[in-house]
């Protein structure tokens, strides 16, 4: 019997950078895919949109695909790990943390880009910033909905560091 045991790894307690860290890598990466070259949408803007626009524009809080717009899968920006935690990456590091698209990140998960056979792409348009200099005005338009815990990081990271 001991020939089909398996034992897991002792996994330490995950670390996520703060959304201030979060923020500053978006914005170095001017909202576009390392790995595509894809720009890229802050998440917390669509979601105003799809308020203002529901029908238009549908968000589902659990992301389900036939209830959200393809777009929220296609253009959100994610954090990603250069150096997989899995494999030892420091989680928080700034040096570690690039900005993904959803299909990227899933395709990379818990690989090295060596593995993938791919490099890190340099951002092509540096004026780009995701649409976050919609935040404000969207939310506005929206009739100042109560954000989210996220939402309201994400308003005061946008106003803080003008991104």
């Amino acid at each position: 019997m001991n020939e089909i045991l398996f034992k897991p790894p002792d996994l330490k307690k995950e670390q996520w950078p703060a959304m201030s860290v979060i923020a500053k890598v978006y914005a170095r990466d001017h909202y576009q895919c390392r790995y595509c070259g894809e720009r890229l949408i802050l998440t917390a803007v669509m979601r105003l949109v799809s308020r203002l626009y529901p029908d238009q524009f549908p968000y589902h809080p659990n992301w389900k695909a036939s209830l959200t717009h393809p777009a929220f899968i296609s253009r959100s920006a994610t954090l990603d790990h250069i150096h997989p935690i899995a494999g030892g990456g420091d989680p928080t590091a700034l040096d570690n943390l690039v900005t993904a698209c959803w299909n990227c990140n899933r395709r990379k998960g818990d690989l090295e880009l060596d593995e993938l056979g791919w490099t890190l792409v340099e951002p092509r348009d540096k004026e780009w910033k995701g649409l976050t200099e919609l935040f404000r005005p969207l939310w506005e338009a929206a009739g100042h909905p109560s954000l989210g815990e996220d939402e309201s990081a994400w308003m005061r990271a946008v106003n803080k560091n003008g991104i």
